[in-house]
């Protein structure tokens, strides 16, 4: 398991088994975006206009997680697919 920031506007092609994305309604990203020290609506502009479409990377993940809940309801989630790949065990290469 990774974490690679801005995946799909890297234009790299990883060979990953499967992948994840975060996502929240525009508004609640907006707010929780702004209220980081330094961050102004210009720049949030600027940064949301340089990465890939939400729907496009919810479209390209296998797996969604929406972070509009608690962080507790999301790490349930995350604990939930973490357990159920560790279930199904590594896959086997023909």
């Amino acid at each position: 398991m990774v974490e690679v920031p801005l995946l799909f506007e890297s234009g790299h092609d990883y060979g990953f088994d499967a992948i994840a994305v975060t996502f929240v309604d525009e508004a609640i990203q907006r707010e929780r975006e702004l209220a980081r020290p330094g961050m102004s609506v210009e720049k949030l502009n600027t940064i949301l206009a340089r990465q890939t479409p939400r729907a496009e990377k919810k479209r390209r993940a296998t797996y969604l997680f929406d972070t509009g809940s608690s962080v507790a309801q999301t790490h349930k989630e995350v604990a939930a697919l973490v357990a159920d790949i560790r279930a199904k065990g590594p896959k086997n290469e023909p």
